[in-house]
């Protein structure tokens, strides 16, 4: 009860403050910028904008100059304006419309200040330096909603990613940008298996064909090797597997603790599976060889030690 409450409360004022926003007036005139040789008299040409930020459009709008500020009109990209006295009028200003106005300020140099007021029917605008600083409101309303989105959704996105598949977020993107990276298939090494190890009930299980190991896929991503294979369990009986490997690098490089295991899992009768691992292995070394030990164990915790060389050119 207490929630529905509370989120009721948190979407009302989310609707108001997105409502606020949308209704909220913003009105600048933005810095002159000053063009002060010129043939047309002794005086200064000035250029400006007018800039409505708002969402809604602005009626009567007037930017009003001080007395002692002279000045003529040079041109303009709003054919609607006209100068009274010392106020530029423009009927209205759509959303979002930034018009520019050219004056001739002719004896004393122009000063920003000169510009006494800039206001229409409903709201009184500002000057500013530049553009950037002309921002309404309800910009930031949709920007810190998309920030905190942009921060949180990789969060969110991970925790479903760690509780489904048993990873975290960062692995998994990083296993997707490797894709992105330069790669090539590799052919040509040599594979040998034998059993190192094993109980009477899976001694030669490899040669009568029991149990399998078969490289699906070795690819080079620079100095790392992903190696695919594919386990099969050709028994009547559930198998348990599990698996790591080494390099004749000698270390693992940049790959963590778990990225040349393979976790226990299990295969039912007549049933393979396709796993990855990975090994430091640059190209640079002279012997280049990995050995790949996966262990397979029955219910009644009867079991045989299996090893995989692969060796490179």
């Amino acid at each position: 009860m207490l929630t529905t409450v509370i989120t009721s409360v948190i979407g009302a004022l989310c609707v108001a403050g997105i409502f606020a926003a949308i209704k909220s007036r913003w009105l600048y005139v933005i810095a002159p910028k000053l063009y002060l040789n010129t043939p047309i008299s002794d005086g200064q040409i000035v250029s400006f904008n007018i800039f409505n930020a708002g969402l809604l459009a602005e009626e009567d709008v007037a930017i009003t100059f001080r007395q002692a500020c002279k000045f003529e009109l040079i041109g303009t990209s709003k054919s609607s304006l006209v100068v009274n006295g010392q106020t530029l009028a423009i009927p209205k200003l759509s959303r979002l419309e930034s018009i520019t106005v050219i004056l001739l300020i002719e004896g004393k140099a122009f000063d920003p200040i000169d510009i006494e007021s800039i206001e229409s029917k409903l709201t009184v605008g500002k000057t500013v330096e530049s553009k950037e600083k002309a921002t309404a409101f309800w910009q930031n309303i949709i920007a810190y909603p998309l920030i905190t989105m942009f921060l949180l959704v990789p969060f969110a996105f991970g925790t479903y990613v760690g509780a489904e598949m048993k990873v975290s977020i960062f692995s998994y993107i990083s296993e997707k940008v490797e894709f992105l990276e330069n790669s090539k298939q590799l052919a040509g090494f040599k594979t040998h298996i034998r059993e190192e190890r094993a109980d009477k009930v899976f001694e030669n299980a490899i040669v009568r064909s029991q149990l399998s190991i078969e490289t699906v896929e070795v690819i080079r991503r620079g100095e790392i090797l992903t190696i695919i294979n594919k386990l099969s369990n050709n028994t009547n009986e559930p198998i348990f597997i599990e698996g790591y490997l080494e390099s004749s690098a000698g270390d693992r490089g940049s790959l963590d603790f778990w990225a040349g295991r393979v976790e226990k899992f299990a295969l039912a009768p007549n049933e393979s599976k396709s796993v990855k691992q990975k090994a430091f292995l640059p190209e640079s070394i002279s012997v280049k060889i990995i050995v790949n030990r996966f262990t397979f164990e029955n219910m009644k915790g009867d079991s045989v030690r299996v090893s995989q060389t692969m060796e490179f050119k």
